[in-house]
């Protein structure tokens, strides 16, 4: 069902987008594309098992390729399809501060980020023609192989498609998961929703769409002692 309802999603993107050149003669495709989100779990990476990522040496030009896509999408928050084009031209300064600004492919608005420390190391696009038009399977495949190997293998649970499965982490892990990586380790330390919002592009005109984004973030803020001190 959450399938259906992204694929939805994007053929109203696209027929929005076109209205002007192609006029549509009803309104009603609105309510047809429209599918309800059913509840699943996905998991994200630590900042500690991001870190042994980050360290990871890969093996071949295809990893080498994978891990920098991935990275991209961990340290920025965008989709895999805007990681692709990022290069260092992205990178501008402002009060000293270096951001990454890019335009999202799927909601033309512009995003910024602040430049994580290791952000540069993965802007390269030294790599064969090829690999920057790899099937998101095959690229799936290969960043579970490089987990598997960073030793990320403890058995997690997620529910999907009605179904409660517990298997490897590495096997759980795809491209997107970058993007709940991105969100979830921000929430963790404190950023407020509604900048996630900003630096992901969840946003309903110049409102962040903090409901968006709060789906992607993966883990919960326990209840501080501060708070469990009331109910004692």
């Amino acid at each position: 069902p959450n399938s259906v309802r992204t694929i939805c999603g994007e053929l109203k993107a696209v027929i929005t987008r076109n209205r002007a050149t192609k006029p549509i003669p009803t309104k009603t495709y609105v309510s047809i594309l429209r599918s309800k989100k059913v509840p699943t779990e996905s998991t994200y990476l630590t900042t500690a098992e991001l870190k042994r990522l980050h360290n990871y040496k890969p093996r071949t030009k295809r990893e080498d390729f994978a891990k920098a896509m991935f990275m991209r999408e961990c340290l920025t928050g965008a989709r895999s399809v805007d990681c692709r084009l990022l290069s260092e031209a992205n990178i501008h300064v402002v009060d000293g501060e270096e951001y990454l600004t890019y335009v999202p492919q799927k909601h033309p608005v512009e995003v910024t980020v602040p430049v994580h420390k290791w952000l540069k190391d993965y802007l390269s696009n030294d790599w064969p023609e090829r690999f920057k038009k790899i099937r998101p399977d095959h690229l799936n495949r290969t960043i579970s192989s490089i987990c598997k190997h960073c030793g990320i293998t403890q058995p997690v649970t997620e529910y999907k498609a009605g179904k409660t499965v517990t298997r490897p982490k590495y096997m759980c892990v795809t491209s997107h998961t970058g993007r709940r990586t991105f969100a979830t380790i921000l929430s963790l330390k404190g950023c407020p929703l509604d900048q996630i919002a900003l630096m992901m592009g969840h946003m309903n005109g110049n409102v962040p769409n903090v409901t968006m984004t709060a789906g992607y973030i993966r883990e919960r803020k326990k209840i501080s002692k501060a708070v469990l001190a009331i109910f004692k």
